[in-house]
């Protein structure tokens, strides 16, 4: 079991998300996939404002 998924499985609000690959960007994905890095961040902290509440 990873840390990840015991942290999903002891926290009872805890959403566990799947992992996002961009292709062909190593370190680099920040710059190269900008905006859809954005957007997923913005995405994922949507997701954790709702269900905090």
């Amino acid at each position: 079991m990873t840390s990840s998924e015991l942290g999903y499985r002891t926290a009872p609000s805890s959403v566990l998300h799947a992992p996002k690959i961009y292709p062909d960007a190593a370190h680099g994905f920040l710059f190269q996939h900008a905006r859809e890095f954005a957007a997923d961040i913005s995405g994922f902290l949507g997701d954790n404002e709702r269900s905090a509440s």
